[in-house]
């Protein structure tokens, strides 16, 4: 049986009360995101998701679009929330040798500038606890993911800068593995017990919106 280690640990574990509370995720339609809007749900809260499709199976406010395209439209959903999940981000898997500029031009925009402006609208507007999505793999050495390491590596360092200007609490999640449509596209033969499941993913997330663990402090997660 694969245990779930979390480094540094978690100090503070409880979960918060999220009844009437008011949630963002960006991201939100799938996988992950999914995952944090339905434990949320159930426990009380008003959440809104923002994502390119609509899933029919979530009972909350949908807001449906491309947030690379339609970042300047973003913002207006971020004033008045408690707790804010950015989640968004493209894998790449390349070599340095071949990745295209267009392609590092895209990974870039996705992965570093759109998640800044998203941090900075977490500042300007958010209330109480802000968690950002990166990888694992930020200090780890992978054959053929340099770019996408930059970017979620720059995550860190957002969120750190967050922590020192803005006035709520920012947090980093790391995870490694997760079991989604993603993962499996990219390592379609990898053995699933040793991926996370979403709601694993979400329960740390979610204990995050506490706001009692170190400020600008980054949590990696995965299955020893």
């Amino acid at each position: 049986m694969h245990e779930i280690m979390v480094k540094p640990p978690i100090e503070y574990k409880e979960q918060p009360n999220l009844i009437g509370k008011k949630v963002l995720i960006v991201g939100g339609t799938h996988g992950i995101g999914e995952a944090v809007a339905r434990k949320c749900i159930a426990e009380g809260a008003e959440v809104t998701v923002i994502g390119r499709t609509k899933n029919l199976n979530l009972d909350c406010k949908q807001v449906l679009g491309d947030i690379v395209e339609g970042i300047a439209n973003v913002e207006q959903h971020f004033i008045g929330k408690d707790y804010v999940f950015n989640n968004i981000g493209i894998y790449e898997k390349n070599t340095v040798a071949d990745t295209s500029r267009e392609r590092l031009q895209e990974v870039l925009l996705t992965n570093i500038e759109i998640m800044y402006l998203l941090a900075q609208y977490s500042v300007k507007h958010a209330l109480e606890v802000v968690v950002n999505m990166s990888s694992r793999p930020t200090l780890d050495k992978y054959h053929s993911w340099s770019l996408y390491t930059l970017s979620k590596q720059a995550i860190i360092t957002i969120t750190q800068a967050c922590a020192e200007e803005g006035n709520q609490k920012h947090y980093a999640i790391c995870p490694s593995r997760v079991d989604t449509s993603f993962r499996e596209e990219f390592f379609p033969g990898e053995d699933k017990d040793t991926r996370l499941t979403p709601e694993e993913t979400a329960d740390a997330i979610i204990t995050l919106f506490n706001g009692k663990n170190p400020n600008g402090s980054h949590y990696w997660i995965k299955r020893t």
